[in-house]
C-alpha cells in the first residue's frame, strides 16, 4: 500500500499529547480486550475526560523515556521502549518509572473489572515468561502502535512499525510485541511479526458470555539472521531507501548503501576531499608523496570501506559523492564481524608499513594523545554510543548539504535510540558544521608541540559529543 505524504514528524510535540490520547482512546474504543475488561459497558464523559489526562501524562512521560515517533501530530503514533542498558538507574529514571506506574494505577477502572485486569496480568505474564523470557532484556518491545479512525487506511502505521522495525533490524535487536486483537495478525505478519503464544481470557469467568477473548504475543525474526544465513554481512540488505528518506532533509537525492562497485570510486573522493585536511599535512609534512604511496593509501581506505559496509551503517548520496560511516553501540559482535573488523584493522596495519620513520613517529603520537583524551573525556560510555567514524563529501559535491543531510540523519536514529553520538574532527575549521548538528568539544588533542621537526601551528584534534 502506497501512502499518503502526511506531514513528517518523529518526536510528538507536548502540544500533540492532548490529541493523540483522545487518539488513542478512539481507536481502541471496540479493541476486544478494551471491551472484555470494562465489561461491555460504556464509560461516561466524566471517566472519558479523566482517562484522557492519564493517557496524556504518560505519552509526556514515555517521550522522554520510550522511542514516541508520529505522523501529523498524533493521528497515528507508535511507542517502543528499548532494551534495558544495563547501567544502574540515575535519579531521574527512578523518579520517571515511580511517575509512569502511578498514572497507570490511578486509571480509571471500575472496582468490577479490577479482577478481570489481574487475569489479564497473570496469564500475559506467564505467557511472556514462557515465549520470549530473559530474552525480553534485549529487545524492542513496542508498547503501542494505533491511528485515529478518521487517518485509518493510509499506511501511516505501517510507515511507522516499518520505521520502527528497520531500526531494530539495524542495531541487531529482535522486536516483540502484544497485540490485542487478532485481526491486526495479518497487518504484524506483514512486518515481520509471528506469534509465539497466545491467552485466552474469559473462558475461566462464568459472568462473560461472549467468546473468550485471544491476546496474542508477537516476536519478530531478525533480518540479519535471515541475511546471515546467506552469506551476507549483518549491516548489508534490510535498510530501506524509504527509511533513510524519511530522515533525510533533501529529497531529490539518491540515497542508499555503500555498495561493493561504489567503493575503489569513493577512494579516490574520500582522498582527495581529506587533501587539505590538517592531521593529515601533519603526518606528511616534509614527505613527498608519490603515485605508489596515493595507491597504497587507496588500497587501505578500499579494504577498510569493502569490511565497514558489512558491519557498520554507510549511508551515502550519488553512490559515494557524500558518504557518513558510523558504528553503532557494541553489544556482541558475531565471529564474522570480528573477523571483518579484524581485517580493516589489518589492512590500515599494512598501509603504515609503508611509512617513513617521521610519520610512525608522529602516528604515534597521535594515537597516544587521542586515546588519552577519548579515554578521560568518554571512557566506557563509548560502549553505548553510536560513533561516526567517518564524513566526507567529493570536492565536486561540496557545497550542496549533502553531509548535512547524512549526518543528520544518523542523529535523527540516535534520537530514535535515545543515544548519545561521538566524533573525533580533525579539522577545527568543521567545528562549527558539528556543532550545528549538536556536537560539543569535550576535549582535544594537541600535535606538534613537541616535535622539534615541526615548525607551524599545533594541530588541534577534537573529540565531539552529541547527547540525544
Amino acid at each position: 500500500m502506497k501512502t499518503t505524504s502526511p506531514e513528517r514528524q518523529f518526536e510528538p510535540r507536548v502540544g500533540d499529547l492532548w490529541t493523540a490520547s483522545k487518539n488513542w482512546e478512539a481507536a481502541f474504543a471496540n479493541d476486544p480486550l478494551y471491551h472484555y475488561v470494562r465489561e461491555g459497558k460504556k464509560q461516561t464523559r466524566a471517566q472519558n475526560l479523566y482517562n484522557r489526562v492519564m493517557i496524556s501524562s504518560l505519552l509526556f512521560s514515555w517521550r522522554r523515556t520510550k522511542i514516541t515517533i508520529t505522523l501529523n501530530h498524533g493521528s497515528s503514533v507508535v511507542i517502543a521502549t528499548p532494551p534495558s542498558k544495563g547501567h544502574p538507574q540515575t535519579p531521574r529514571d527512578k523518579f520517571t518509572e515511580w511517575f509512569q506506574n502511578t498514572v497507570l494505577s490511578l486509571s480509571s477502572i471500575p472496582n468490577g473489572c479490577l479482577k478481570r485486569e489481574e487475569e489479564v496480568n497473570s496469564k500475559l505474564e506467564k505467557v511472556v515468561s514462557e515465549k520470549v523470557g530473559e530474552r525480553a532484556k534485549v529487545m524492542i518491545y513496542v508498547d503501542l502502535v494505533f491511528t485515529a479512525p478518521e487517518s485509518q487506511g493510509h499506511g501511516y502505521a505501517s510507515t511507522l512499525l516499518k520505521t520502527l522495525t528497520t531500526l531494530a533490524d539495524t542495531l541487531g535487536q529482535a522486536c516483540w510485541l502484544v497485540s490485542s486483537n487478532i485481526v491486526n495478525e495479518p497487518f504484524y505478519n506483514s512486518h515481520g511479526f509471528i506469534s509465539v503464544g497466545e491467552l485466552l481470557l474469559g473462558n475461566e469467568n462464568p459472568s462473560w458470555h461472549e467468546k473468550p477473548v485471544r491476546v496474542q504475543v508477537s516476536s519478530k525474526v531478525l533480518a540479519m539472521d535471515l541475511f546471515q544465513s546467506f552469506g551476507f554481512g549483518p549491516m548489508q540488505g534490510y535498510i530501506d531507501k524509504e527509511f533513510w528518506s524519511s530522515l533525510m532533509k533533501l529529497d531529490e537525492v539518491e540515497v542508499g548503501w555503500l555498495e561493493d562497485k561504489d567503493v575503489w570510486p569513493t577512494t579516490k573522493k574520500w582522498y582527495e576531499a581529506f587533501d587539505k585536511d590538517p592531521l593529515r599535512h601533519y603526518m606528511r609534512a616534509g614527505v613527498k608523496e608519490t603515485a605508489r604511496m596515493k595507491l597504497i593509501s587507496r588500497i587501505a581506505m578500499s579494504c577498510m570501506l569493502h569490511a565497514w559496509r558489512r558491519t557498520r551503517i554507510t549511508i551515502t548520496i550519488n553512490h559515494g559523492s557524500s558518504l557518513v560511516i558510523a558504528a553503532p553501540p557494541s553489544s556482541n559482535p558475531s565471529p564474522k564481524v570480528v573477523l571483518l573488523n579484524w581485517f580493516a584493522d589489518m589492512a590500515v596495519k599494512i598501509r603504515n608499513k609503508s611509512l617513513t620513520k617521521a610519520e610512525k613517529k608522529r602516528a604515534a603520537e597521535y594515537r597516544a594523545k587521542i586515546d588519552k583524551v577519548i579515554s578521560e573525556q568518554i571512557g566506557a560510555r563509548a560502549k553505548e554510543m553510536i560513533f561516526v567514524d567517518l564524513v566526507v563529501t567529493a570536492r565536486e559535491s561540496q557545497g550542496h548539504g549533502y553531509a548535512s543531510a547524512l549526518l543528520g540523519t544518523i542523529t535523527g536514529l540516535a534520537d530514535l535510540m535515545g543515544r548519545a553520538c561521538w566524533l573525533i574532527s580533525s579539522n577545527t575549521a568543521n567545528e562549527k558544521f558539528y556543532n550545528s548538528h549538536g556536537f560539543q568539544t569535550v576535549g582535544e588533542a594537541v600535535l606538534g608541540t613537541d616535535n622539534p621537526d615541526w615548525h607551524e601551528s599545533p594541530v588541534r584534534v577534537q573529540v565531539m559529543v552529541r547527547e540525544p
